[in-house]
């Protein structure tokens, strides 16, 4: 099978060599509600990391609010 796979991978690599090989960047047009919405969950998600390492570490009111 891998046999089979290093063939097939053979003519595809023939075709990329000429190609350029580096990174243009771009800008994506994304609504600035969405860029607002997923900046706002993504710091709720590190809120919570910090509330579970303090958690972990055992600290006074870590369980809270099941404990």
């Amino acid at each position: 099978m891998y046999g089979a796979m290093i063939a097939s991978l053979i003519p595809a690599l023939i075709r990329w060599w000429p190609l350029p090989d580096s990174f243009a960047a771009a800008s994506a047009d994304v609504p600035g509600l969405l860029r607002w919405a997923l900046t706002t969950m993504a710091i709720g998600v590190f809120v919570s990391g910090l509330r579970d390492l303090y958690a972990a570490y055992g600290l006074p009111y870590g369980g809270w609010p099941w404990r």
